[in-house]
């Protein structure tokens, strides 16, 4: 195991790994702007993991609250 921090990218293009558990509509299409096709397992299809999910603090949601709001319409 190699640890590359948040580098999948580069290290994948570059040869330094050979295979990276990453974000599935991150990196694959990074690499696939840049001319590089990767092959994508998506791990959902095995095993049921925790999702990416959104956090804030309660201050700013007290504050600015209009701006939290459309950012989770927007993501939705």
């Amino acid at each position: 195991m190699t640890a590359i921090g948040f580098t999948e990218t580069e290290a994948l293009i570059n040869h330094q790994i050979d295979v990276a558990m990453t974000f599935i509509d991150n990196e694959p299409v990074q690499s696939e702007a840049l001319g590089h096709p990767v092959n994508v397992l998506p791990v959902s299809n095995y095993v049921k993991l925790v999702g990416s999910g959104l956090v804030t603090s309660t201050t700013m949601a007290n504050r600015h609250g209009k701006v939290v709001t459309a950012f989770v319409r927007a993501t939705l």
